[in-house]
């Protein structure tokens, strides 16, 4: 089946969905976040008529493939409703919502703009700027709930490009080079420790012509 199509209204220039939340730099240089399930609900609201379908789209889309769902597509007219009904809805509609800022959470007002690279990994945001790299924990009161920290700065240089993997955060700062900083491999206390990234020895350069 096609995809289903929904366009967000809102005034940011960045967003980044992670761990069932939409994040979003905003245009009024705010870093905010909103639950995708409110999307979800406030989808619902605005097209009752797609209602169902739509929250098995986003929010029960595994259903689909479970085995109470094979048992009710087994049955001919509910697979054929479904399929009609996701038809019409992928080639017709164009889902819309408009948010306000109000209707965010917001974080902090990010010091310096515009943002560069965003990324989101271990429960922690980066975001990289002209004026360096900047960190907000997801998780600053350690019991797994989302409670963001204040944002602080990590690193001086320009950070271009932001990627992260297996504990490591990999900084490009175009001709100053190519810096790694670590938040720990797996381990719980570690995670918890703040970005460390040693600002006089480049992990490598970058050629620039």
């Amino acid at each position: 089946m096609k995809p289903l199509k929904f366009t967000i209204n809102i005034k940011a220039h960045s967003s980044y969905m992670y761990c069932g939340h939409l994040f979003f730099v905003l245009n009024s240089g705010e870093l905010a976040y909103i639950p995708v399930n409110t999307i979800v609900e406030m989808l619902a609201e605005n097209y009752p008529e797609y209602n169902n379908l739509i929250q098995i789209a986003f929010q029960r889309n595994d259903y689909l493939t479970n085995e109470q769902g094979r048992i009710f597509l087994g049955i001919d007219l509910v697979k054929t409703a479904l399929i009609n009904t996701w038809q019409k809805a992928s080639e017709e509609m164009n889902f819309v919502i408009d948010l306000n800022e109000e209707d965010c959470t917001k974080i902090g007002i990010i010091p310096t703009s515009p943002v560069l690279d965003m990324r989101l990994y271990a429960m922690k945001i980066y975001l990289g700027t002209k004026q360096g790299l900047y960190e907000v924990d997801l998780n600053a009161d350690n019991k797994y709930n989302f409670k963001p920290s204040l944002l602080e700065k990590r690193f001086d240089a320009k950070v271009t490009c932001l990627n992260a993997k297996s504990g490591e955060i990999i900084i490009s700062c175009n001709s100053e080079g190519l810096f790694h900083g670590s938040i720990g491999n797996g381990n719980k206390k570690m995670m918890k420790e703040q970005l460390q990234v040693n600002q006089s020895e480049p992990a490598g350069r970058i050629l620039t012509l």
